[in-house]
């Protein structure tokens, strides 16, 4: 709800054209243990799911490369 309408329009295209597509070629090349990981996490690497940890340092090397500052995300506790 509270994400930028153009992100969004990104993230919906994303996730119903790309993400299916990329989940199949990955059924197809490497088999259904690694498909049914992709399937299942959004955030995969070498085949199996990005940890937080592993997640929160590609966002710091993201926004190091990209915009010239290292921006974390916070983990937020209920």
């Amino acid at each position: 709800m509270k994400c930028y309408p153009k992100l969004a329009n990104l993230l919906q295209h994303y996730l119903l054209v790309v993400h299916p597509v990329k989940a199949e070629l990955v059924r197809v090349v490497k088999g259904p243990k690694e498909y049914h990981v992709y399937i299942e996490y959004l955030w995969t690497r070498n085949d199996s799911a990005l940890t937080p940890e592993l997640m929160y340092m590609s966002i710091l090397d993201f926004t190091a490369r990209y915009f010239d500052s290292p921006i974390g995300a916070q983990e937020y506790f209920l």
